[in-house]
């Protein structure tokens, strides 16, 4: 076996089983030595307190061995993932997912997360180990601590696979926010421009008497009347948007470096 799969000690695993049955709960073990030097294994950024997630480009080359998907390990879990948009439609589905690493003198180990819907045998994972170690004198429970912790690794799973499919949902929203707004910048270029050829047009006829081309103005007038009324409605529009989603991940995509005007 390679020695990238190393676990935990014989002794801290005791050491972490005896605290665990005394707190009569399952624990999570940050402790995977390997994934330090892996190649295919990217940390993700931590974005709060003792968040351990990674993007694994091979589970299988990671010495990971797929269980099964969570709703098939946890009866609690009725439904088969979570959708990346609002409609259900246009988006992908992210499905909470379990894996094992090599046991240790009987104590199963779990890795928690959803695989990469665009990318076979990729996943994304919290690094942090579950297991459920109970003491020697105590290792007739053994199964069904390990069947325990496999629960706990599925309900954990889905909770990651729901958490990040929100997070997609709600940048899609400040991208489609930011794509609305500079769109809307654009409308209001080419009005501008046709507004601005109307005036060049009527700018000869004011001197005219009105009564040769009564119809001609009136039309001149109203399409530029129609043109800045459009413009001053989608300055405020975009007003709006900026002050609702301009904080975003997803809308800054659209503000130019260092953007703070409207």
């Amino acid at each position: 076996m390679s020695d990238r799969c190393a676990s935990i000690s014989a002794r801290r695993a005791y050491i972490f089983a005896s605290d665990a049955l005394a707190k009569g709960k399952k624990g999570y073990v940050n402790d995977w030595p390997w994934q330090r030097g892996a190649n295919n294994v990217t940390r993700q950024e931590k974005k709060h307190p003792g968040d351990n997630y990674a993007w694994i480009e091979n589970t299988e080359s990671a010495g990971l061995r797929f269980v099964d998907h969570a709703d098939k390990i946890c009866d609690g879990i009725r439904h088969q993932g979570w959708y990346t948009d609002d409609d259900g439609i246009s988006g992908e589905v992210l499905r909470g997912a379990v894996w094992q690493l090599p046991a240790r003198r009987g104590v199963a180990r779990y890795i928690a997360g959803y695989k990469d819907p665009n990318n076979k045998g990729a996943a994304f994972v919290d690094l942090d180990i579950i297991s459920f170690a109970p003491a020697a004198s105590l290792s007739r429970l053994g199964d069904l601590a390990n069947e325990s912790a496999k629960h706990d690794a599925a309900r954990r799973a889905d909770s990651i696979a729901e958490r990040n499919a929100k997070r997609e949902r709600d940048y899609n929203a400040e991208f489609h926010a930011g794509s609305e707004w500079s769109d809307m910048a654009e409308q209001i270029t080419r009005i501008r421009q046709e507004t601005l050829a109307l005036l060049r047009e009527l700018r000869p006829l004011r001197h005219a008497a009105t009564i040769e081309v009564p119809t001609i103005c009136k039309h001149l007038r109203r399409d530029i009347e129609s043109g800045l009324a459009e413009i001053h409605k989608l300055r405020r529009r975009r007003a709006e948007i900026f002050d609702e989603w301009s904080h975003t991940d997803g809308f800054a995509e659209f503000l130019p470096r260092n953007e703070s005007a409207r």
